[in-house]
């Protein structure tokens, strides 16, 4: 089942941008010491430096000697401390910037042996795997809360939908040119139908594109409705997100948790994409 697009669809409407996280290190006046200004003179004061951990050190100085890049033409991008609860383990996150080419380079430390793995991605899965081994679909908050309260107990939850929706994302764009001239010069120039210069047409055209993709969610999640509504659950959907919002018992959502078409179970609906979500 392709999930990829259903996700860049959400990407699209859910998260209206990204939020990166960089170690900065800032110079205080008590840190200048001895230092004489010249009012005459332009200020010259020195560049602050990061602090490189010894962590840090190890990862530059591995990927000069694995990709044969000069050290000294290494920089640090990011460097933080990356945590797996459901591995138990935790690693030193570096992001390395190759000063020739501005390639950035990510690597991980294993901060239990000091061990140096060069695709994080493998981590990421293993503890995808791992919490899913333990949690299944469910939040771990949800999970541990349905382990000590009664079947009479209902709680909030949002419920998130996978599934194939009717038209790709190319389609949409083609739809969207078919309605709009200046769509069509742009998709054909850039490959954004977006890329059309008037903001008052973009945001029409925003929400053109906006209801075709609710049209598409609405039949994704229609399956999960109806099974809720059919058991009496007054249930909601949110135009163009495929989670459903909705107050249940621990029998109904254990019971979900095991449809095919259920990517993961929350416990507020308020709550981000959960981790769970493919």
């Amino acid at each position: 089942m392709n999930t990829n697009i259903t996700k860049l669809r959400l990407a699209i409407v859910f998260l209206i941008g990204m939020v990166i996280f960089f170690g900065l290190n800032t110079i205080t006046l008590g840190e200048v010491v001895d230092y004489q200004v010249d009012a005459t003179q332009p200020a010259n004061l020195p560049t602050p430096q990061p602090t490189i951990s010894s962590e840090t050190q190890r990862a530059l100085e591995h990927i000069a000697s694995t990709r044969g890049i000069p050290l000294e033409q290494l920089e640090v991008g990011n460097q933080h401390q990356r945590d797996y609860p459901s591995l138990g383990k935790s690693y030193w996150a570096v992001v390395a910037i190759d000063l020739r080419t501005a390639d950035s380079i990510y690597v991980l430390v294993d901060l239990s042996d000091g061990s140096i793995i060069d695709d994080p991605s493998t981590i990421e899965q293993a503890e995808r795997q791992a919490r899913f081994d333990r949690y299944g679909k469910l939040e771990p908050a949800l999970f541990d809360l349905l382990q000590t309260i009664g079947p009479e107990v209902t709680l909030q939850v949002g419920i998130w939908i996978i599934g194939t929706p009717e038209h790709t994302q190319e389609q949409l764009f083609e739809m969207l040119a078919d309605q709009y001239p200046e769509a069509r010069v742009a998709l054909d120039q850039t490959g954004s139908p977006f890329d059309v210069g008037d903001l008052n047409l973009i945001n029409e055209m925003c929400q053109t594109y906006f209801s075709m993709m609710a049209d598409d969610t609405a039949e994704i999640v229609q399956p999960v409705v109806d099974y809720l509504q059919g058991r009496g659950y007054p249930v909601s959907i949110i135009p163009g997100i495929p989670m459903i919002p909705a107050e249940l018992p621990k029998d109904i959502i254990l019971d979900l948790a095991q449809r095919p078409d259920v990517g993961a179970i929350n416990l507020d609906e308020y709550q981000t994409i959960p981790s769970t979500y493919p």
